[in-house]
């Protein structure tokens, strides 16, 4: 059967070659849409892995002094890690060295953690800080 539009009459062939390019079309945009839209950059999906890797090491490793939450005080001279902290006003490498090195009272992990662990402590007690507080972190500007 034929369909009669503007006058002029389509044969059914014409009329599945219509709803082909049509679907396809859907399909094309439906995928652009979910491949650059929906589905998070890999500097957003690598941030997250490191802040949930930061911090399951942060809590095996310095929660028992510093705080599940980096608020320190639970060993007196163990200071804050968050936002109420001293910590924002170090930078990355300063805190990495500080975590290599140890200090007086704090535990040197330099043999225990990878480059890579290192930077996901970081980046987990970056999270503890305010968004202000990470743009005005020294050296990141």
């Amino acid at each position: 059967m034929s369909r009669q539009r503007s006058g002029r009459t389509r044969k059914p062939a014409e009329n599945k070659k219509t709803t082909i390019a049509a679907l396809a079309t859907f399909g094309l945009i439906f995928v652009a849409v979910v491949v650059f839209v929906i589905r998070p950059t890999a500097d957003t999906a690598s941030q997250a892995e490191a802040e949930t890797g930061g911090k399951v090491l942060f809590e095996t490793y310095c929660a028992a002094c510093h705080g599940e939450q980096g608020q320190g005080g639970i060993v007196p001279e163990a200071p804050a890690l968050n936002a109420d902290g001293p910590a924002s006003q170090l930078s990355d490498a300063e805190i990495a060295q500080m975590m290599r090195q140890g200090s007086e009272l704090m535990p040197a992990m330099g043999a225990d953690f990878t480059d890579e662990q290192v930077a996901a402590v970081t980046v987990f007690i970056k999270s503890l800080w305010t968004p202000e507080q990470r743009a005005a972190q020294p050296g990141q500007n």
